[in-house]
């Protein structure tokens, strides 16, 4: 049986994908991307790897730093997830922004 991930390693999940999305963003014309483009889903699956990390972070960890909106951080990714079909894009990109 695989032994948890640590919360360093799932922070440093969090944190790759934060790179990885504002390093992709900086490359964007007007940064922007048009309706429906592809890459426009490489940004949703990042955000949802941040999401799914801070999800399995433990209680303990997530209590100790009270003031980061884990609740919302989780519940994006769930959105993400099980509500694809009404993404806003919109919303998604003043988060990613």
């Amino acid at each position: 049986m695989k032994k948890p991930l640590s919360d360093h390693l799932r922070l440093e999940h969090m944190l790759d994908a934060a790179n990885q999305i504002s390093q992709a963003y900086q490359t964007l014309p007007h940064g922007a991307l048009p309706d429906g483009d592809y890459r426009f889903f490489a940004f949703v699956k990042l955000t949802e790897i941040i999401g799914e990390a801070a999800s399995k972070l433990t209680l303990e960890f997530r209590r100790q730093h009270p003031a980061v909106e884990w609740q919302k951080i989780i519940g994006l990714r769930h959105v993400l997830v099980h509500n694809y079909d009404t993404i806003d894009e919109k919303a998604l990109w003043q988060i990613i922004r």
